[in-house]
């Protein structure tokens, strides 16, 4: 893995490749393993076009821990990226009684641009 530490892995069976958002200090970057070529292909660092909007909000910079950022979903090179707390659909923690801050993030990895569609609290 090149040194890198992922938060989580979503496995894009169409295209062939492994996305992995990427954690331990550096939130808006994203390592994607070309599965063309077998487990060997390079990884792609793919660094997002801005920060992204709300996502500091969900912890304290600096005195982490930074929120995991999961893949849901995916169409051609659009990926929807959730932060790891409550979101639509998952309900709440026993307790706490409320849903967590969750934001949603709409990612094109081919150019890097990043978009918050949605989110709660904070």
């Amino acid at each position: 893995m090149e040194q890198l530490d992922a938060q989580s892995l979503f496995l894009d069976a169409a295209a062939r490749r492994l996305i992995m958002p990427l954690g331990f200090g550096a939130p808006g970057r994203i390592a994607v393993l070309d599965l063309h070529e077998g487990d060997a292909g390079p990884i792609q660092i793919l660094t997002l076009d801005r920060p992204m909007p709300g996502y500091s909000d969900l912890y304290d910079p600096g005195n982490g821990p930074e929120p995991t950022l999961v893949p849901v979903g995916i169409e051609g090179n659009r990926l929807l990226l959730v932060t790891g707390g409550q979101f639509p659909g998952r309900g709440t923690r026993a307790d706490q009684g409320d849903a967590e801050p969750w934001r949603a993030y709409l990612v094109d990895l081919g150019d890097g641009t990043v978009d918050l569609v949605g989110y709660s609290g904070g």
